[in-house]
């Protein structure tokens, strides 16, 4: 990508969403790109094609920096279209709303598990620092706004402020605990911008006055924070419809303006970005409309390695049958354990072998807890499609069982240890 680019994108002005066919128009809040947790996963959630009855929408997943992508779930767009977030641990992604509540996948997106949220009203919901985790913000009734604080992918949670109606949490910091909001009002064109910053779980959170020189004018602000201790990005744009990226090395007391886009066009796409995990990793979203017969869309990752200040853009036509697109086979969805949660023994059944998939590959059998630390691996032996597991001497928990065909990840499963 040159040093400017056209960056088209669809948002409101107010909180909410509204349907500008045939993209889904956005605020910039709302997230569609997530870093997975290797330092080239990327995933983002989008509009992919209509056929005569019916448009689809798909999670995407590429660990190559958005050159390529494969397709982990289709669903009916916009019914099904969401946020998403990544977490720290391989192949969990979070998926909001999702059902009822929030959607865990173990499985790099292929399937979801729900769990309950809360809260009705005005919810945003961000990923954490640590695996597992992530926080929750709005209320039960209308005017209210409380903050949640999930762990252990969604199993626990708790209330942590019950009194943040001025603040709208925005990300989470790159060391446990910590958070960004922006302080409200943070809308209106000429309003003061204020930094509300907390490293106890939101708690209680101190407020940074940011530089108006440097942000006066802009609007609709977001954030992302990087990989270093205090590394914020932040993005906003101007009255013209420029949108400027700025970056922080010290939790956001300062900003340097890192680009400027060219002018974008106002009402046409969805745009969201995202930090990657490798230093200096930065993801720039942006999807678009390609043709009305039939309807589809072409979307663009523009990454950059130098903190946001040059970009390579990356091009796909997603149609129905675009080739640079492969639908993974949801292989390992035979992949079951029980009983669930286990005292005594636990029973894996794998059902790989019955329908020739993994055939000729070495399967393993990998066990990490809930920080992602491995404690055991078990190979399959061959023609073995059950495996019985002693976890009596396991210490009480979550883990998470990985089977590998080879190298290739083809199911994950979470199990808890009652002890």
């Amino acid at each position: 990508m040159k040093k400017s680019f056209s960056l088209f994108f669809l948002f409101v002005i107010c909180i909410g969403w509204i349907v500008i066919s045939p993209c889904h128009a956005q605020t910039f809040e709302f997230r569609h790109i997530a870093r997975g947790a290797d330092t080239a996963e990327i995933y983002i959630t989008c509009y992919w094609y209509s056929d005569d009855t019916t448009a689809w929408g798909a999670i995407f997943h590429s660990i190559d920096n958005g050159q390529s992508f494969s397709v982990q779930n289709k669903y009916l767009f916009p019914i099904g279209e969401t946020e998403i977030f990544g977490d720290s641990l391989p192949g969990v992604i979070f998926q909001t709303p999702y059902g009822a509540g929030i959607g865990v996948s173990y499985d790099y997106g292929v399937t979801f598990e729900d769990k309950y949220s809360p809260l009705i009203h005005n919810v945003v919901h961000v990923g954490g620092s640590q695996k597992g985790e992530f926080y929750l913000e709005g209320g039960i009734n209308v005017g209210e706004e409380f903050l949640y604080h999930f762990t252990h992918f969604g199993d626990s949670l708790y209330l942590m402020n019950n009194d943040i109606d001025s603040l709208r949490i925005l990300d989470s910091g790159s060391l446990p605990g910590e958070l960004y909001a922006f302080q409200a009002p943070y809308v209106e064109l000429n309003d003061t911008i204020k930094l509300a910053f907390s490293n106890d779980f939101g708690q209680t959170f101190t407020i940074n006055y940011l530089d108006t020189s440097i942000i006066a004018n802009l609007f609709k602000h977001t954030l992302s924070h990087g990989p270093a201790a205090g590394e914020l990005y932040m993005a906003g744009t101007d009255a013209t419809l420029h949108y400027h990226i700025f970056h922080s090395l010290d939790y956001g007391h300062t900003f340097e303006l890192k680009y400027i886009t060219d002018q974008f066009h106002w009402g046409w796409d969805q745009f969201s970005f995202v930090a990657g995990r490798a230093p200096g990793t930065f993801y720039i979203f942006e999807q678009c409309l390609c043709s009305n017969t039939p309807i589809h869309n072409c979307i663009k990752i523009h990454f950059s390695r130098d903190y946001g200040a040059s970009y390579t853009t990356y091009f796909h036509e997603f149609d129905s049958t675009y080739t640079g697109i492969i639908v993974n086979p949801q292989i390992g969805n035979d992949f079951i354990i029980f009983p669930n949660p286990a005292t005594d023994k636990v029973r894996v059944q794998l059902g790989m072998r019955n329908d020739g998939l993994g055939m000729n590959e070495e399967l393993r059998i990998f066990v990490f807890d809930i920080f992602g630390r491995e404690v055991k691996k078990i190979p399959v032996p061959e023609g073995k499609d059950e495996i019985l597991l002693d976890v009596s001497g396991w210490t009480k928990g979550i883990y998470i069982l990985t089977l590998k065909a080879g190298e290739r990840v083809v199911g994950r499963k979470k199990v808890m240890v009652a002890g």
